[in-house]
């Protein structure tokens, strides 16, 4: 799977635990991670991120 792919997936899976009943803390981390992942791609660092993995 495409680095690309991976993140999608992940974005997926955090916006949906995003949704679930969760304290004001743990939202707001969940929403910074997402956002972490939307710049990795929109920088185009996925790929570094990947080998950095």
């Amino acid at each position: 799977m495409s680095p690309g792919e991976l993140a999608l997936r992940a974005q997926d899976l955090l916006s949906r635990l995003r949704e679930e009943p969760r304290v004001p803390e743990e939202r707001e981390q969940l929403l910074i991670a997402m956002n972490a992942l939307r710049f990795l791609a929109a920088s185009g660092q996925l790929q570094d991120f990947a080998a950095y993995r």
